[in-house]
């Protein structure tokens, strides 16, 4: 019998209901109410930020800035450093002083518990006035088969370590989005592969970034009451459109470079302006992340072949991102081989990289090598057996194939990685898309194995997991 596709239209409503979210510009909204009232600042959706500047505190203005780690519902340890990071590096060209975190760190280390908490014994031990505490309120990362989400929310707030006082504070929440319209089964695993580069590291280290430039936007370079303040109305001195030589000789000089390039990443210039910036930004700082984040920007843009022709400047190629973004640029463009040879470039720099051997399968399925995208798709599982995508496309290509039991397993195996990562609405949907197998195996093999994975769901969806972990399922890996 010749074996039905696996069916995803469900889940088309999903890609397209994500579709209309998207490509909405980022709005600044100065928070009305009480500052007290923390609730009051969750209310508004993104892509909005919402903030409040207390102008009255700012005297004396601050001049030293203590960033505080992270506090969070649900976040991990890692994730927290990292938007920790992320507001420290976009706090450095405002102008103040920055505590290292280091001694930030090694200060509260030494501190009882209670004595953590106290902010004015940190300032004055460190000579530093101000704080910056922020809690992470969200970070989610949901895959959708053909549709994926990273999303990322943060409260911060600029606090005087003496007296607590209020300064600032903004809320924002980033989100990024992939995915691609499946046409065939090849389709089908290929936009599972978009969807699933979209949860590699390098989309959280961009909305990690998105967040941290768009909440620090709103905080102020110098005290409000002064005329050079930069709020999300005039976040830069406004004659850089017209005069970007005078901007740049208005900067000191050891700024000038970090400053231009922050420029480029705002959301203030439109296309042409952004040509212009990376143009002088790579003209006087020829190095090859600059000519990447030009040809990323453009590739953004939908102009593969302008990304190509910044990608083929650059003289010092050592860089596996170099390799990994012409392999994308020529995937846009429909060159799959090209595309093939820099990604295999990209692997033998890097070495083991699950999110380049994902797109490897990617590029394979393209070009019809379906064993040679299996392979790389059970590599993806030796180097990380907890991503759920891999089990996923690996099932879909079995039951294409009409090895329906090991589709069942590799199904199961999805399902359980998806609760481990606590994304149980994708979970549950492939339990309930099993029925698709019915045709092919037992009713009871397949009302059996959709009852244990049910049980596993609804033990994560009342908040206790089994005892045991959960192994993947045995696979033959080459």
């Amino acid at each position: 019998m010749k074996p039905r596709t696996y069916s995803i239209f469900p889940l088309l409503f999903v890609l397209s209901a994500a579709g209309m979210m998207g490509g909405c510009s980022t709005r600044y909204v100065q928070f009305k109410g009480d500052s007290s009232d923390k609730d009051a600042l969750t209310q508004s959706l993104a892509p909005e930020v919402s903030y409040r500047i207390e102008t009255a505190q700012w005297v004396p203005a601050p001049t030293c800035i203590a960033v505080l780690p992270m506090t969070a519902t649900k976040a991990d340890k890692g994730k927290l450093e990292l938007v920790r990071r992320g507001l420290y590096a976009h706090l450095a060209p405002k102008g103040y002083r920055l505590l290292e975190m280091h001694r930030v760190d090694d200060w509260l280390a030494r501190q009882s518990a209670e004595n953590r908490q106290n902010r004015a014994a940190l300032g004055k031990d460190l000579q530093c006035g101000h704080v910056l505490e922020t809690d992470v309120i969200t970070f989610e990362k949901g895959f959708f088969a053909i549709f994926s989400k990273v999303k990322l929310g943060a409260k911060a707030r600029l606090i005087r370590a003496s007296d607590g006082a209020l300064l600032w504070q903004a809320e924002h929440t980033a989100e990024l989005q992939d995915g691609g319209l499946p046409i065939s089964p090849i389709g089908a695993a290929s936009g599972v592969f978009s969807a699933g580069r979209n949860l590699a590291d390098e989309q959280t280290y961009r909305v990690v970034d998105d967040l941290s430039r768009r909440l620090l936007n709103t905080l102020p370079d110098t005290s409000p009451s002064t005329s050079t303040v930069a709020t999300p109305d005039k976040p830069l001195p406004p004659d850089w459109k017209t005069d970007l030589d005078g901007w740049i000789t208005s900067k000191p000089e050891i700024d000038r470079e970090a400053a231009l390039h922050e420029l480029t990443r705002q959301s203030e210039p439109n296309a042409v302006q952004q040509e212009a910036l990376f143009r002088r930004l790579t003209a006087q700082y020829d190095k090859p992340r600059y000519w990447n984040e030009w040809a990323q920007a453009r590739l953004e843009r939908n102009d593969a072949a302008g990304a190509l022709e910044l990608i083929q400047q650059i003289k010092n190629r050592a860089q596996p991102e170099t390799d990994y973004l012409a392999a994308r640029v020529f995937l846009k463009l429909g060159r799959f081989e090209e595309a093939d040879a820099h990604i295999i470039a990209a692997i033998a720099k890097v070495g083991e990289n699950a999110e380049y051997y994902e797109f490897l399968a990617n590029i394979s399925l393209r070009r019809g090598l379906a064993e040679r995208a299996r392979a790389a798709l059970e590599k993806v599982i030796r180097i990380d057996a907890t991503r759920p995508y891999p089990w996923y496309n690996l099932a879909v290509m079995d039951f294409n194939a009409g090895q329906y039991s090991a589709a069942l397993d590799g199904f199961a195996t999805a399902v359980r990685r998806y609760i481990d990562r606590g994304q149980l609405t994708r979970a549950e949907r492939i339990i309930q898309e099993l029925d698709e197998l019915r045709p092919h195996l037992s009713a009871t093999t397949i009302t059996e194995k959709q009852a244990s994975l049910q049980a596993i769901l609804k033990a994560a969806q009342t908040a206790t997991p089994p005892t045991q972990p959960i192994q993947p399922t045995a696979r033959s890996l080459p």
